[in-house]
């Protein structure tokens, strides 16, 4: 059967087959290490290197190991940027069931970018905003549970579309696109295109997509715990290794604090 690239340039590929066929270190964790960080480090520079089902497949084929071994080499450098002693003298088997999660999710590159969100949240935002208008990050299931007037798909671009009145969005949680996202709602916010929104994303207070949110938003709402977001077949996900916010742009703060306070703390912006 014909491999498919989802999105991968092939002469990129090839070259991290022949890289990772490379990689034999002395011990296996090293190796598991080296090869989870590698393929991070591609994700990161590379805005076509999308890791996708499809293509975690073809490389768990073209290296001889099992798939579920290459998302465990992913989380596992994810967890452990830097490899110390005390974790490189850990058996592979031990780091596998007791260090990791028991389930891949999409902070560990499985490539699904698109994750629904539980319905309580969505509600809450529909309480505190009065209605949700547009959802510019969504799909037909996610729309069964959000009912925005206007949505858009990964097919329409939706970013780039008009906006209006009040948005819920739960934006593709990879690069580039995140950042796009982002930096959309705060232009169309800042000049008025839009009233409202609540954006729920990763927590990742370093970021400059987030550090942009946080400048423009009137106050967020950092979650209890881990979203366990809805996968494709409406089941909920394996939680992620990073914790979530939700971000309140609009004049109707203490209605968004009323009905967030419940799910965790409340920030507000000076």
């Amino acid at each position: 059967m014909e491999k498919s690239l989802v999105k991968i340039d092939d002469n990129w590929y090839q070259k991290l087959i022949f890289d990772l066929k490379l990689l034999n270190f002395e011990g296996i964790v090293k190796t598991k290490h080296a090869i989870g960080k590698r393929i991070i480090e591609d994700e990161l520079k590379f805005e076509k290197a999308k890791y996708s089902e499809k293509t975690i497949q073809n490389l768990s084929d073209d290296l001889d190991c099992d798939k579920s071994d290459l998302f465990r080499c992913i989380q596992f450098a994810r967890k452990f940027p830097e490899l110390s002693t005390a974790v490189d003298n850990l058996s592979w088997r031990y780091i596998r069931k007791n260090l990791l999660p028991g389930k891949p999710h999409v902070s560990q590159a499985t490539g699904e970018n698109e994750w629904n969100t539980p319905p309580e949240y969505v509600e809450s935002a529909r309480l505190a905003m009065g209605s949700i208008d547009v959802d510019p990050a969504s799909n037909e299931q996610a729309n069964e549970i959000i009912k925005a007037e206007t949505f858009y798909t990964a097919e329409d671009e939706g970013r780039d579309k008009s906006w209006h009145g009040n948005v819920w969005m739960n934006p593709p949680y990879s690069q580039p696109i995140i950042a796009d996202f982002c930096e959309a709602i705060v232009k169309k916010y800042q000049s008025n295109e839009i009233r409202q929104a609540c954006v729920l994303v990763n927590n990742a207070t370093e970021t400059a997509w987030f550090q942009g949110m946080l400048e423009a938003c009137r106050c967020v709402c950092f979650l209890r715990g881990r979203v366990r977001f809805i996968d494709k077949q409406g089941n909920p996900s394996g939680a992620p290794l990073q914790g979530q916010a939700v971000l309140y742009f609009g004049e109707q703060e203490k209605d968004f604090a009323h009905e967030f306070s419940k799910f965790g703390i409340i920030v507000w912006r000076e």
